[in-house]
């Protein structure tokens, strides 16, 4: 996977398929249409997260709304960059929670 997953990176699939994620994505200001993408891998020393959770933040809502000029993105565009989930799937990581920038790491089965 790349560091970043622009929009042309995601494979569209039919609904329903076991390898479909549903996607929110913003076209134009105001309107967000749901889609169906491919569920990528995990490249080598990488992890996937399966998202559980998605935040928005106060800049998602003035592009939304077109109030904030998007400088940061481009159409079509997905908001929501803050999330929570679990991880589902490595290779070639092992799991200390050492050397992890921007995770937090904590043992769901023991809470």
């Amino acid at each position: 996977m790349p560091a970043k997953i622009m929009m042309t990176d995601l494979e569209r699939v039919e609904p329903g398929r076991p390898e479909a994620q549903r996607i929110a994505v913003m076209r134009e200001f105001g309107k967000l249409e749901l889609e169906h993408a491919r569920i990528p891998q995990a490249g080598d020393d990488e992890i996937r997260v399966k998202i559980k959770w998605v935040g928005i933040c106060g800049s998602d809502i003035e592009t939304f709304r077109g109030t904030r000029k998007p400088e940061f993105m481009s159409m079509p565009t997905r908001l929501g960059h803050e999330v929570a989930g679990v991880i589902d799937q490595t290779k070639n990581v092992l799991i200390t929670g050492q050397g992890l920038s921007g995770l937090v790491l904590i043992d769901y089965e023991k809470l």
